[in-house]
This record gives structure tokens, sequence and C-alpha cells, in this order.
């Protein structure tokens, strides 16, 4: 999930480099349920690969969404949750090329999303994703143009 971006400077909930091995999704963690534990917080995610040789320039599209809870809290809601979003994702991006679209804005140097735009589009939809998880426990968000 994309966090909201802080009007105060925040220290860390830890250090990313220390699991980033099993958060930047690899081809052996694809298409299953990854956690990790650090500083008493849970790191869930769900790598999805799609392979593609037409469609994207290495052959394959690889990423990942996760969420950070409490280490002690059950994990099995959220697991749920990681997997729709998993399957979402990729849903949008076999469909739509949503994610890749994307990717290829930051790869030209728009770093910033521009409303109305594809990043701005997914950024937005994390968004409502995380505030109606935390304050609903459910989300319905209709995905269209």
């Amino acid at each position: 999930m994309v966090p909201s971006p802080s009007k105060t400077a925040q220290s860390p909930l830890f250090d990313f480099t220390a699991i980033s091995d099993y958060i930047i999704p690899r081809q052996e963690f694809c298409d299953q349920l990854v956690t990790v534990c650090i500083n008493r917080l849970r790191v869930i995610g769900h790598p999805v690969c799609i392979a593609d040789a037409k469609k994207y320039d290495r052959n394959e599209f690889i990423f990942n969404f996760a969420l950070v809870i409490d280490e002690d809290a059950g994990m099995h809601s959220y697991e749920r949750i990681i997997r729709k979003l998993a399957r979402l994702f990729r849903n949008l991006e076999e469909q739509s090329s949503v994610l890749s679209i994307e990717e290829a804005q930051v790869e030209r140097h728009i770093a910033t999303p521009v409303e109305g735009s594809v990043g701005a589009k997914v950024y937005a939809l994390c968004e409502m994703l995380l505030e109606d998880l935390n304050n609903h426990s459910e989300c319905m968000i209709p995905i269209g143009k």
C-alpha cells in the first residue's frame, strides 16, 4: 500500500534495505504469500509475475503490493486482502497495462503523478484502499474510466 504523503518528516518504521530482498519481487517468490517480520511489524506481500515477451521489454512484469501490520495481529484476514489485491492488480495490468504504463512514466522521469495520469489513478486507488480498510475494515471501489 502507498502511505499518504506526510507534512512532517517521520522516521521510517523499519530499515527497508534489511528486507528488500523479500519485498522487491524475484521470480522465485511470485504467486506466493511472502511474510517478513522486522521491528515488531509484519510485512505481508504477494508478488505477481506476468510473462509476455511481446508486451514487456524484459519479457515479464513483476510487481508486489504489501501490507505492514503489527506482528501480533492475526494474519488470516490480511492474507486474504493481499491476495485479492494481487489478483486485482494482475487483472488491471493484463487488461489495461495500468502498472507498466506508470513504470514507463517513472522511467521517463515523470516522478510526480499528474492529476488524470495513470500514475495518479494507481496512487489514488491505493490511498482509497488504505483509507477504507483502516476506517471501515472493508473496501469497495469502482474501477473504470
